[in-house]
Order: structure tokens, then sequence, then C-alpha cells
């Protein structure tokens, strides 16, 4: 190795061999650095994993929620589906299935008639 060592001494002059020191030494602060972001990748992964989980129980609570609400306070479609006001501004007024296109409509309630 001492051998070899001197070969390539021998083919180099000192700014090279300095030169290539200094590459050396980067290389092994990028190896540093990349072991860093490594760990902060993993870190970041697994809270997103976790943040993944927590927003999908929220989802199905809510749904579920809804799904209550929506069998307490309304009633069913033949397909399955639940009937809900079509605005929230006219509840009264249109309704429609949540599963497929099935629509009640209630005429006395429309907000277009003109009052009697």
């Amino acid at each position: 190795m001492v051998v070899m060592f001197k070969y390539i001494k021998g083919l180099f002059n000192k700014k090279e061999i300095a030169r290539i020191k200094e590459l050396e030494k980067e290389v092994a602060d990028l190896k540093v650095i990349d072991v860093e972001k490594a760990n902060t990748i993993n870190t970041l992964e697994k809270k997103l994993e976790k943040l993944s989980e927590e927003a999908f129980e929220n989802h199905m609570t809510l749904l579920y929620m809804d799904k209550e609400e929506l069998e307490a306070n309304s009633h069913k479609c033949s397909c399955g589906g639940y009937f809900i006001p079509m605005y929230e501004e006219h509840p009264n007024w249109i309704e429609i299935c949540t599963s497929c296109d099935n629509r009640i409509e209630n005429t006395d309630m429309s907000p277009i008639l003109e009052p009697a």
C-alpha cells in the first residue's frame, strides 16, 4: 500500500494532492448530510403516515355521524340512499337522493311561486 501511495503521489503535484484531499473531505461531509437527510425523510414519512391515519379516522367518524343524522332527519329512497335538501336556503322545496338522481319536489314550498 505504501508503494501504491508513492506511485500515486508521483503522478500528482502538491496542489493536485491538496485538491484531492479537499474533495475527499467534501465527499465525507456530503455522506454525513445524506444520512441526516435520510433521517429527516424517515421522520417526515412517519409523521405523514400518522396524520393520514388520523385523517382517515376523522373522516370515518364524520361519515358515521352524518349517516346517523341522515337516518334520523330524512327518508329513504328506493335505491337505498337518503333524500337531502338540494338547496340549503330552501330545504323544503327540492330533495335529492344521496345515491341516485331521484328528486322530490314540493311545489308549494317553491321560492319562485308568487304570493297569493
